[in-house]
Formats: C-alpha cells, sequence, structure tokens
C-alpha cells in the first residue's frame, strides 16, 4: 500500500472514530506485532 493510502485510511479512522462509542479491530500478520490501527490521538481529544 502507498503512504498516500495509509494516510488516507488513517485519516479515515480519525474521523469514524469521533462518531462512535466502540472500536472493534482485529488485524493479525502472523509472526509478527499486529499493527496498530488506531491511534492516541483518534480516541484522545
Amino acid at each position: 500500500m502507498s503512504k498516500e493510502f495509509i494516510a488516507a485510511e488513517m485519516a479515515l479512522f480519525a474521523e469514524q472514530a469521533k462518531e462512535v462509542d466502540i472500536i472493534i479491530t482485529t488485524a493479525l500478520i502472523p509472526g509478527k506485532p499486529a499493527p496498530e490501527l488506531i491511534l492516541e490521538e483518534h480516541v484522545v481529544p
């Protein structure tokens, strides 16, 4: 995935996080640490 795609995806996550009370994510790559999809700035005003 390109850097532009990831930036757009993170911006979308940030906007959506403002509208919900709970976020459930699942992502796992075998043999690697789970990716951080939701960052602190997405959920802390």
